[in-house]
C-alpha cells in the first residue's frame, strides 16, 4: 500500500513538471525591438508612367537665389529713325554696349535692370540724296523679365522683354553749307531679348543675345527751336556676344 502510494506522488509530480514545460515552450520569445538605420534614405525623385509603361522621372530644381551680371559688347544694325513730319532719318551700322544685373527668383524667372548705349552715324535723306551727315546717340535703361530654362549644369537658355525709357542725343552738319544741328529726346521703349549662357566655370560663363531697341512713342526737339515733335522709330536689332558672372 505505501509503495502505490509512493508512485501516486511521483506521477502528480511527472505530471507537474510536463505542464510547466510545456507553458515554458509555448511562451512566445518577445523579439527584440529593431535596430534604427545609420542615416536617413532621402526621398526619391516624383516618378510619373505614362500609357506605354515608360517611367518618366521629374526633378524639380531646388531654390537657389543669386544675381547673375552680364556686360555685352556688338552691333546695332541699320533702320529707319524719322521724327514726325521731318526729312527722314536712317541710322547706319553702329557699336553697342548692354550691361545687366538679374535676380534670379525662380530657377525659371529672373527680374533685373539693364543699360544699353549705341552711337550711330545718322544721315537725313530727300529721296535718295542725303542732306545731312551725323550722328544719334541712344541710351536706354530699364527693367528686364525674362523667362530661364536650365537645360543643363553649364547651358541656360532665357527669353523675354526690356522695358524701359530711351534717351537720344543727336548732332551733325547740314550738307551744302547749312551749318549744323543739335536735338535731343526721349520715349519708351519695350523689346523682346533671347539669350544662351554657357558657364566654363561655377563664376564665369560666356553668353550671347538677341535683342532691339524700338520707341512706339516719344518726343524730339532740336537746338533753337521750341517746337517739339513726335519722335517713334521701329526696332532696330541688336547682336551681342559677352561674359556673364555669377554672384
Amino acid at each position: 500500500m505505501k509503495g502505490f502510494v509512493l508512485g501516486a506522488h511521483v506521477i502528480a509530480l511527472s505530471l507537474v513538471a510536463q505542464v510547466g514545460f510545456a507553458q515554458t515552450v509555448a511562451s512566445p520569445t518577445p523579439a527584440a525591438p529593431p535596430t534604427p538605420s545609420a542615416s536617413a534614405t532621402p526621398p526619391a525623385p516624383q516618378s510619373t508612367s505614362s500609357d506605354d509603361g515608360t517611367t518618366t522621372t521629374i526633378r524639380i530644381p531646388k531654390m537657389d537665389h543669386h544675381i547673375e551680371v552680364a556686360l555685352r559688347g556688338g552691333l546695332q544694325l541699320p533702320g529707319e529713325v524719322t521724327p514726325k513730319g521731318l526729312l527722314v532719318g536712317k541710322t547706319g551700322v553702329a557699336p553697342a554696349i548692354f550691361g545687366e544685373a538679374a535676380l534670379v527668383v525662380h530657377p525659371f524667372f529672373t527680374l533685373g535692370l539693364f543699360s544699353q548705349f549705341s552711337s550711330a552715324d545718322y544721315k537725313q535723306y530727300i529721296g535718295d540724296a542725303p542732306q545731312s551727315d551725323g550722328t544719334l546717340n541712344t541710351l536706354t535703361g530699364g527693367a528686364s523679365l525674362k523667362a530661364r530654362l536650365p537645360v543643363s549644369e553649364a547651358l541656360v537658355l532665357r527669353a523675354g522683354f526690356l522695358i524701359g525709357a530711351n534717351l537720344e542725343f543727336a548732332s551733325g552738319n547740314v550738307n551744302g553749307g547749312g551749318g549744323s544741328y543739335g536735338a535731343h529726346g526721349y520715349g519708351f521703349d519695350i523689346a523682346p531679348t533671347v539669350e544662351a549662357a554657357y558657364r566654363v566655370s561655377h563664376a564665369i560663363g560666356l553668353s550671347g543675345q538677341f535683342a532691339f531697341v524700338s520707341q512706339p512713342a516719344g518726343s524730339v526737339s532740336f537746338d533753337g527751336d521750341s517746337k517739339s515733335h513726335d519722335f517713334g522709330f521701329a526696332p532696330l536689332y541688336l547682336l551681342a556676344l559677352g561674359v556673364e558672372f555669377d554672384q
